[in-house]
């Protein structure tokens, strides 16, 4: 590892706040909350805490300007990197999640990939490599940081939040959406980068962010988020709590301008839905009923089964393998499977048709179905798939046929063909598809 000397780029910060006060009438959908902000109208500020090479990869500790709240400048911080030689990059923008901090390991790794890469460390806890007087991810006069969890759910002014009024932009995931938007001008302002191939990926509350950058952000050409950003989590589910109990405040307004149902339909990007079968944040179920909003097809969906809020390599390859797709013109991922049902069968039991896309070999498809109605609690019974290197069938057997005693659910989906909602057997819900690949000759 060669390290560099510490390096300062100063831009003088155009004068006043960012963000003009309200006035009059509050944002009552997405389009009015961000219908006046331009993430490229002021100056980054850039400053280079420090550089090194590693691996072949230029390395930068930097901070940037995300705005002037309240009178006072917020500054993220972030690791960024990118071949050394490298020109004309697509540019990957990663958003941590909860607890979590700027990935130094994601930013090598997709610089190894031929990607340039920022991490930006939204929660402000320590960066990795760093030392005492090192700066780092500042807000100023606002916190929507974990310091502040109540400003999640709340669009009430509060000493750390933006308006004197009720209003969607006092919610932290604004000024966190904000943040994020500002670190895609700091990608697209690096002269190794080609500003025309910009994707982002986010894990949990970075899958959060990425579902609202996505929403709200041309620039951006592919999405990844991964157990996050999965909407209607201020309804019921079942017999189950809403995953949002508590709005402080108005919770319809907090519905039309914050909810990820509401930012889905302005996605007009290709998006993979990364997943694992019982997660606890990103509910299974949810993450494809907020897919069918969004008004095109161009989705996938990669579930880890049996997995809490995690993955295995034969799911997580996928996005690499997706953004290598769409930013690098690499190589294209099948489609999603076609299924059939056949319900007339000579004992009653079930059985479930497969067809996957032909555009690679197959190597292995499982079939696993559950009778459990809470996403997070299921158990995933493997049906033990058979077929003929072209199609696979299993049988589903079922100790009962009538569904759960519990209230109807708000939205129904079909885990295999994404945009076709089954209604009239309960268990069609129930059933992942995991299909294996031979490696492309």
């Amino acid at each position: 590892m060669k390290l560099l000397p510490t390096l300062f780029y100063i831009v003088v910060s155009s004068a006043g706040n960012s963000l003009s006060p309200l006035q009059g009438r509050i944002p009552q959908t997405v389009e009015e909350l961000w219908s006046n902000y331009d993430p490229r109208r002021e100056a980054l500020e850039i400053e280079v805490i420090r550089q090194w090479e590693e691996d072949s990869a230029v390395i930068r500790y930097v901070r940037y300007l995300i705005g002037t709240f309240k009178g006072v400048p917020a500054q993220m911080a972030a690791f960024y990197a990118f071949p050394k030689s490298g020109k004309q990059l697509p540019g990957i923008l990663q958003m941590h999640g909860g607890g979590q901090r700027a990935s130094l390991t994601e930013v090598k790794y997709y610089a190894s990939r031929g990607y340039a890469a920022l991490s930006v460390n939204w929660g402000g806890r320590e960066m990795a490599t760093a030392i005492p007087e090192d700066p780092n991810t500042d807000w100023g006069a606002v916190d929507p940081t974990q310091n502040n969890v109540p400003g999640y759910f709340s669009l009430q002014p509060d000493e750390k939040h933006l308006d004197s009024v009720e209003s969607p932009r006092n919610c932290n995931w604004f000024l966190l959406t904000l943040g994020c938007r500002r670190g895609l001008t700091f990608l697209e302002r690096q002269p190794e980068v080609d500003a025309n191939r910009l994707g982002i990926i986010g894990h949990s509350m970075g899958g959060n962010l990425t579902m609202y950058v996505a929403g709200t952000d041309a620039r951006v050409k592919v999405a990844s988020p991964s157990v996050g950003g999965t909407g209607f989590r201020t309804e019921p589910y079942y017999h189950l709590p809403p995953q949002i109990r508590q709005v402080n405040g108005d919770r319809d307004l907090f519905r039309r301008t914050m909810s990820f149902e509401s930012y889905a339909p302005h996605i007009k990007i290709p998006i993979l839905h990364l997943g694992s079968s019982n997660d606890f944040h990103g509910l299974m179920d949810a993450t494809y009923a907020t897919g069918q909003l969004i008004p095109h097809e161009n989705q996938r969906y990669s579930f880890a089964p049996h997995f809490n809020h995690r993955f295995d390599p034969a799911q997580e390859v996928s996005r690499s393998l997706w953004l290598d797709w769409h930013l690098k013109g690499g190589l294209a991922l099948p489609g999603t499977p076609v299924s059939e049902w056949q319900l007339k069968t000579a004992d009653g039991t079930p059985i479930i048709h497969v067809t996957p896309d032909d555009l690679l070999p197959v190597k292995r498809v499982d079939i696993y179905y559950s009778v459990d109605a809470d996403p997070r609690a299921r158990f995933w019974r493997d049906a033990m798939a058979t077929g003929d290197g072209k199609s696979w069938h299993a049988r589903l057997p079922l100790m009962n046929l009538a569904p759960p005693s519990l209230p109807s659910p708000m939205f129904i989906t079909n885990c295999l063909k994404q945009r076709n909602c089954i209604k009239d057997k309960w268990w069609k819900r129930f059933v992942s598809v995991r299909i294996f690949t031979r490696p492309h000759p």
